[in-house]
């Protein structure tokens, strides 16, 4: 089993061809100076990158494999592929060398296999009938693009029809699709296969990775977090209207624990207010009774913090939507993985964000009141 953890020796990047359609590989390049690989969970594409080169550039009809390798401390080479891209080069810059001739070099783009799917447009209006199966109709429009898929399969069955336009593209179908079935978003595996699953909720995943600073720390200095909190509603307000009446209902956070309630922000009021367009109830109050019973849950609900936590590390085999832990000097947090920035250099520095929800009980005044019209 190959050893993240500690040393590692012989440490670099290869940077090899892969034959587009029978995905075979090919030869190495050896003129590529540099690269970095992004990936997002909240990319449509979910990985892009960049490389710089000298000579000619990378082919853009097949694909580029960027491979991380290295010798660890017990004598094994790990090999791993972190993204399988496709290239479009920039156009290149020449420059002289002694003794006559031009050096040729350039800078290139890269990004996921799912740009296939992205930049192929529909032309025409399409539909999706009720009945269809969601989850085989993705799978059919991504093989019949060239591309693999690793497909859970699912029963789920449209419920209704669905028109696309002309200018929406096969990925935006695929998407919908996806969603539809509650799976996640499409994206693409480090061999460029298109991954089709349920999605799973953060808090449901096994952990894939803990980011301590101990002896397995893979760690470099400086942790950073980032929070929400400020965005958050302090005052909800729900109106509901009829030909006779208005229903209003107001939810305040008072809580005194909390960083975003009206206790602790003094004058700095951040209020919503929605308008309700159904609302039941048989009787007078019962009806502002509901509306108040919602003004409260949209308060607790928005009330949910967003905290990233971002930490500087050597690369670690974890991918985005993984979830993941922070043990440092006391700080424990966990959540899922958001973004997964490598340079491809021999440290493989990689900088990863992680997002927690924070849900908190709070303390909350709820009043409501009916105005005759």
């Amino acid at each position: 089993m190959a050893d993240w953890t500690g040393a590692r020796y012989d440490a670099g990047w290869l940077y090899r061809r892969i034959k587009w359609g029978t995905w075979d590989e090919l030869g190495l390049y050896d003129n590529i100076e540099s690269a970095s690989i992004n990936r997002s969970a909240f990319d449509t594409l979910k990985t892009s990158g960049s490389l710089k080169y000298f000579g000619t550039a990378p082919d853009e009809v097949d694909a580029l494999a960027l491979i991380y390798t290295f010798r660890d401390r017990n004598g094994q080479t790990i090999k791993q592929r972190r993204a399988t891209v496709l290239v479009e080069s920039d156009e290149p810059d020449y420059a002289s060398l002694d003794g006559g001739g031009v050096r040729q070099s350039g800078s290139a783009k890269l990004y996921s296999l799912l740009k296939v799917l992205s930049d192929t447009k529909l032309k025409v209006p399409y539909t999706v009938t009720a009945g269809t199966n969601a989850i085989d109709a993705a799978n059919k429009i991504i093989t019949s693009a060239g591309l693999r898929t690793n497909c859970q399969s699912s029963s789920y069955l449209l419920s209704c029809d669905h028109t696309f336009a002309p200018d929406d593209s096969l990925l935006d179908v695929v998407n919908y699709l996806l969603d539809a079935a509650g799976y996640g978003s499409a994206d693409t595996d480090a061999y460029g296969t298109v991954i089709l699953k349920p999605y799973v909720e953060p808090t449901a995943r096994e952990l894939a990775w803990t980011f301590a600073n101990d002896e397995t720390s893979t760690l470099m200095p400086g942790i950073s977090s980032e929070n929400d909190w400020r965005n958050t509603p302090n005052i909800i307000v729900l109106t509901y209207e009829t030909d006779d009446e208005t229903y209003v209902a107001q939810a305040r956070n008072i809580d005194p624990e909390s960083r975003a309630s009206l206790p602790s922000r003094s004058w700095r009021e951040n209020s919503t207010v929605e308008q309700v367009s159904e609302l039941d109830g048989e009787t007078q109050e019962e009806r502002l009774k509901n509306l108040k019973a919602l003004a409260r849950k949209k308060l607790l609900d928005g009330s949910s913090e967003i905290q990233y936590t971002k930490v500087k590390t050597l690369l670690v085999p974890v991918e985005i939507n993984d979830a993941a832990g922070v043990l440092y000097s006391g700080l424990k947090r966990q959540g899922a993985i958001t973004s997964i920035d490598t340079s491809c250099t021999p440290t493989a520095e990689t900088n990863i964000k992680i997002r927690e929800f924070i849900r908190r009980d709070l303390l909350v005044d709820v009043t409501g009141q009916v105005i005759a019209a």
